[in-house]
C-alpha cells in the first residue's frame, strides 16, 4: 500500500447524509473518529487514520501498520475491502490500527 499525496475521493469534504463514522484505535490505546463515505475501502480508512494520527504526534506509514476488526475474534482487513462490508465484524464500529513499535515516532513535547 502506498501513501497518497491527495485525499481519496471517498474522503471528500462533500456533505453527504450517507456517511458512516467509525472509530480507529491505535496500539497505544488512543482512539479517533473517522467519517467515511460508504464507498470507502480499508486503504482509505488507513490513509485517513494515519493522516489524523500524524496531527496528534503518532507517525507511521501504511506499510508499518495493519488494520484489524475489533471484538472477541479480530480479523485482518484487506486494503481492498469495503468498510461497509467488514463493519459488521467490528465491536462498536471500531477498527484497530496496529502500528509496529519500531515504526512509531512521536513528536517531542516542548
Amino acid at each position: 500500500m502506498t501513501a497518497r499525496s491527495r485525499v481519496p475521493s471517498s474522503m471528500s469534504n462533500t456533505q453527504d447524509a450517507s456517511r458512516i463514522a467509525v472509530t480507529v484505535q491505535f496500539t497505544n490505546g488512543e482512539r479517533i473518529a473517522v467519517p467515511l463515505l460508504p464507498t470507502a475501502r480499508a486503504q482509505d480508512l488507513q490513509f485517513e487514520a494515519l493522516r489524523r494520527a500524524a496531527k496528534r504526534g503518532i507517525h507511521a506509514s501504511p506499510a508499518d501498520t495493519e488494520l484489524r476488526t475489533s471484538g472477541t475474534n479480530p480479523s485482518i482487513v484487506d486494503e481492498e475491502d469495503y468498510i461497509v462490508d467488514v463493519l459488521p465484524l467490528t465491536a462498536s464500529n471500531t477498527f484497530i490500527l496496529d502500528i509496529r513499535k519500531t515504526a512509531v515516532r512521536t513528536l517531542q513535547q516542548p
